[in-house]
């Protein structure tokens, strides 16, 4: 009898490490694993909760791709109200630096997301992240051309900005 307890123990808590973790990891659990690991892991990590897509992704690689996928969604909606704006600015040194913002945005829309998109789907992530750190500096470029004045524009820069820089980060492990 006491054989026989013995034998089934170690399958009894075999059984129960197995319940207690799953294989593949979880969508949470990749993010958690992903987002410490990146610059901005709480906007990492809220930004991705919130987007129901993280719920289907099995990898970091695809958690890039969900980011960039934002970063398109702000940029385009960003474009919107940029055109917007231009059409209401009446000081031209505001219509020149929202004007110069709308060719970044436009570049990031049309250039680095579709490349970046491609470029972490088909295995090059190197080129994702080439594109999406261009795209970050050109938030920067955003920014500096509201020089002196209180730019429309900030939470918007600052959310690509630090999208982009988290692909990248995360592109920079896939290599």
């Amino acid at each position: 009898m006491k054989s026989l307890l013995f034998a089934i123990l170690p399958i009894l808590f075999l059984g129960d490490i197995q319940q207690s973790s799953t294989w593949p990891l979880q969508p949470n659990d990749i993010i958690d694993d992903t987002c410490p690991t990146v610059p901005f892991p709480d906007f990492c990590a809220s930004t991705l909760r919130t987007d129901p897509k993280s719920g289907s992704a099995q990898s970091s690689k695809d958690l890039g791709v969900i980011l960039v996928d934002q970063v398109d969604s702000k940029a385009s909606s960003t474009l919107t109200k940029i055109s917007s704006l231009i059409s209401q600015a009446q000081d031209p040194k505001l219509k020149a630096a929202l004007s110069s913002c709308q060719d970044s945005y436009g570049v990031i829309v049309k250039g680095s997301v579709p490349a970046s998109r491609a470029a972490l789907i088909s295995g090059n992530p190197k080129f994702a992240e080439e594109y999406m750190t261009d795209a970050a500096a050109s938030m920067d470029r955003c920014d500096k051309n509201f020089d002196g004045l209180d730019s429309p524009l900030t939470s918007e820069d600052d959310f690509v900005r630090k999208a982009t820089t988290i692909v990248a980060a995360i592109a920079k492990t896939l290599e």
